[in-house]
């Protein structure tokens, strides 16, 4: 990205949620306003509250949030945020605008372009196309892209999708994929956390885990039915975050009398999740949508040792929690990913490849095909074929 003096950061997206899409839009802004060669401002949401950033108060341009979910209000939306732009462009006089993709945005690119302020567009989803009325969010999404001076995409497909709405004289859009610093990932102990937290876990309990937002794409309504099909060992779950899905999951736990088997956190502050993680054996990462940037796998994968040699062989499950994501989730030796170190089994719509027991396990996410649930009964069948690595 061409160096700017002072940047305009423009969202739809609220900054002061607790969801996936709130966490990374924040996490956006706050690495703009962390850089001391550029002076930052912010059209954003109205956090109705404290604001969740260090920001200067005179910096932020409010508007008024989203109020329900209707095809009304989100049209009603589209135009919330006219004035906050308008004022924000005439006050600060940015050198740039940057944008992140939003399927109804497009009042914050035209005020730009007809202020002759450049923009950049972040594009970080694939909303544009999987929503109801895709056919007019993706001509939102062409005219959007077209109308950038610089995209930035998230993903392959993003890019491809991008590249081709763009005329053949702009610039290709560049791939920056979404991705985390491992260094903020510090393994710890299983059995330590699960006593720190004051888990209701034995230590021959085999927990899997999920940290996010409880949404319907998540379908942890199939894990937690899950349970029903594993009788024979202790295997538990472990929920971690709020959600409109939370009390549906909570009722379903108690209608199926799993009330000894499942615990939820509720909301968890993000810097805490590790010590939630570390406590699990394997971590559920299943998305139900058509295309995906899986984080939450990318935060989970994160959490391995990073002197692999120094750990005992026994205890290096405990460290290196798996993952099922997508359709396949790969469990290999560091060093030596071959059919000797390895055994491999179908499970209905997921593939699972799970090392012998004495070699210690780490774990990579198939990069193939969309994003898709596993049925309860492959859910299950993974759940106890990972498990081997316990027992």
């Amino acid at each position: 990205m061409t160096q700017h003096n002072s940047i305009l950061f423009v969202t739809m997206n609220s900054i002061a949620g607790q969801g996936g899409d709130s966490m990374a839009t924040k996490e956006i802004l706050s690495t703009f306003v962390d850089d001391d060669r550029v002076s930052t401002a912010a059209v954003v949401p109205d956090p109705q509250g404290s604001l969740p950033l260090d920001l200067d108060e005179s910096r932020i341009y409010c508007f008024e949030p989203l109020s329900k979910n209707s095809t009304t209000a989100y049209l009603r939306y589209a135009f919330s945020p006219i004035k906050s732009v308008r004022r924000a462009l005439q006050e600060y006089e940015p050198d740039v605008v940057v944008i992140r993709m939003y399927p109804l945005g497009i009042i914050p690119p035209l005020l730009s372009v007809l202020s002759s302020t450049p923009y950049i567009l972040l594009s970080r989803g694939t909303s544009y196309k999987s929503l109801r009325y895709a056919r007019v969010l993706r001509q939102l999404y062409k005219v959007n892209a077209r109308l950038a001076a610089e995209v930035y995409s998230a993903s392959y497909e993003i890019k491809q999708d991008t590249d081709r709405a763009r005329t053949k004289s702009q610039p290709e859009s560049k791939l920056v994929p979404n991705g985390i610093n491992p260094d903020e990932f510090e393994p710890k102990s299983r059995s330590q956390m699960r006593d720190m937290l004051d888990l209701d876990f034995d230590d021959d309990d085999f927990v899997v885990g999920f940290v996010g937002s409880m949404g319907p794409r998540h379908t942890l309504d199939t894990l937690i039915r899950s349970l029903d099909k594993i009788d024979d060992l202790p295997v538990k779950l472990l929920l971690v975050g709020d959600g409109p899905e939370l009390d549906s999951h909570k009722r379903l736990v108690k209608e199926n009398n799993l009330s000894g088997r499942v615990t939820f956190t509720g909301f968890v502050p993000h810097a805490e999740v590790d010590k939630y993680i570390s406590a699990c054996d394997i971590t559920y990462g299943v998305t139900q949508q058509d295309s995906a940037t899986p984080i939450k796998c990318f935060e989970y994968l994160g959490y391995r040792p990073t002197q692999q040699d120094s750990l005992p062989v026994e205890s290096a499950a405990s460290y290196r929690p798996a993952v099922i994501v997508n359709s396949t989730v790969a469990a290999f030796a560091p060093e030596d990913p071959s059919p000797e170190s390895s055994i491999s089994v179908s499970v209905s719509i997921a593939s699972v490849s799970v090392p012998i027991e004495s070699v210690p396990v780490s774990v990579a996410v198939s990069s193939g095909g969309s994003s898709v649930g596993v049925g309860v009964g492959g859910a299950a069948r993974a759940i106890l074929e990972l498990s081997k690595v316990r027992w």
